[in-house]
């Protein structure tokens, strides 16, 4: 009895070990291939962070070099098989903010860095050929923003809370879809986006929330 005892246990902490290292195999980042010199220690950058839904795959150099293309794939279909990261639309807008801020203080504090100059966009790869986007230019005009650190324009954005755009109220233009069973008080929040020139939002709002809008930002093309 004591022998059957000793030998499930050691069945069973093999068990657990395998599991353990599953865990960590399905969340470990990738490392970020990165094509030309000042864009491998924000490579790094992105390598070390703790995002809960996206990882960095690449920065490409493109365009004759006058465009920055950087990737990120969501964690749970990353190639693998299985994964333990549940998909959360909310979670994935914080994902990009946390880029973002992380992109813009880099920038800071290297201004002698080339990509300072470039145009800069980032494709946050979804499922099923879906992505959200975010960029320092217009992506209508091909406009590009004075500084370069400026993340301004966010483009397909999927949510479910649309109280997680708060945080990019510096932002000049969101398109975004998701988060049914809106209230007009879930949208107050907009009245401190001083700088948005566009916001196109949901098919399904109705013109009772896109007349609030236009009410709170004046100077704002909506787009439904």
């Amino acid at each position: 009895m004591k022998r059957k005892l000793i030998k499930f246990i050691i069945f069973f902490s093999i068990i657990l070990l395998i599991f353990f290292i599953w865990i960590v195999y399905s969340t470990m980042p990738n490392s970020v291939n990165c094509n030309f010199d000042d864009g491998k220690e924000l490579a790094k950058k992105y390598h070390s962070m703790h995002l809960k839904q996206f990882t960095c795959n690449d920065i490409e150099l493109q365009n004759n070099n006058e465009l920055i293309v950087i990737n990120f794939s969501l964690k749970s279909s990353n190639h693998r098989k299985f994964s333990f990261i549940k998909y959360s639309p909310d979670s994935c807008v914080k994902d990009i903010i946390e880029v973002r801020n992380v992109t813009k203080d880099f920038l800071l504090k290297n201004p002698e860095n080339e990509m300072n100059n470039k145009k800069i966009k980032f494709i946050f790869h979804l499922y099923a050929d879906e992505s959200m986007y975010m960029y320092n230019y217009d992506y209508n005009s091909g406009s590009k923003e004075k500084n370069s650190y400026e993340f301004l324009y966010f483009k397909s954005i999927e949510l479910d809370n649309v109280s997680v755009l708060s945080p990019l109220y510096d932002a000049k233009k969101i398109s975004f879809h998701g988060g049914e069973d809106i209230y007009i008080d879930e949208l107050k929040f907009f009245e401190n986006f001083k700088n948005l020139k566009q916001l196109s939002c949901p098919r399904f709002y109705t013109s009772e929330l896109l007349n609030y809008l236009k009410k709170i930002l004046p100077d704002c093309e909506i787009v439904n």
